[in-house]
């Protein structure tokens, strides 16, 4: 019986260890540098996030994949609060999705200005972005489908290098105006 429960705890760990590889497979840290460097080329980023950019890490409360992803996140982009982006200072704090309501209260009282979607919001995303769009707030996520489903920017794995990718549509309708340069070295999806 211990030995049954033991197999049976050791596949959930394998299994949740493999869904958070697959879901993001472009390591936290040096996403989150190149998310925040993508977003220094936002020509209205200072006028539409006032004097610091505040990331919520959203995630899904109910999905052990989301919750580890929204750690690892909020830790990498934590790490890098004495960096700023167009002069403003970063912070990050971990948001847990519960609704619509809930989530545009949240980010209206604490200056949520960006959120990084994290895997395991497949059924909020609509949702999620419905309101970051009516705030104007940034979005960007590692997951791939995010960003062919509305996310602004994403960065994803391509063989084996990070690739920058921007949703123009989805990225004029969050109020972003990049930059012609960052086109360069991004992939853009219209």
């Amino acid at each position: 019986m211990v030995r049954s429960m033991f197999k049976i705890l050791l596949l959930l760990i394998i299994s949740a260890t493999n869904l958070h590889a697959e879901e993001t497979l472009v390591p936290l840290d040096r996403q989150a540098k190149l998310l925040l460097k993508v977003l220094s080329y936002d020509k209205t980023l200072q006028q539409r996030v006032g004097k610091q950019l505040s990331i919520g890490v959203l995630f899904d409360p109910d999905n052990a994949v989301s919750t580890a992803v929204a750690r690892d996140g909020y830790t990498a982009f934590h790490q890098l609060r004495k960096f700023t982006v167009q002069g403003m200072k970063v912070t990050a704090t971990m948001l847990a999705y519960r609704g619509g309501k809930e989530l545009a209260a949240y980010m209206k009282e604490h200056g949520i200005n960006t959120l990084y979607v994290t895997p395991g919001l497949d059924d909020a995303l609509s949702t999620v972005l419905r309101v970051s769009r009516a705030m104007e707030s940034n979005t960007i996520t590692g997951v791939e489908k995010y960003v062919t489903a509305g996310v602004a920017v994403g960065v994803v794995l391509r063989g084996k290098q990070p690739k920058i990718l921007i949703n123009l549509v989805a990225a004029a309708e969050h109020g972003n105006k990049f930059s012609s340069e960052i086109f360069r070295v991004s992939e853009v999806i219209q």
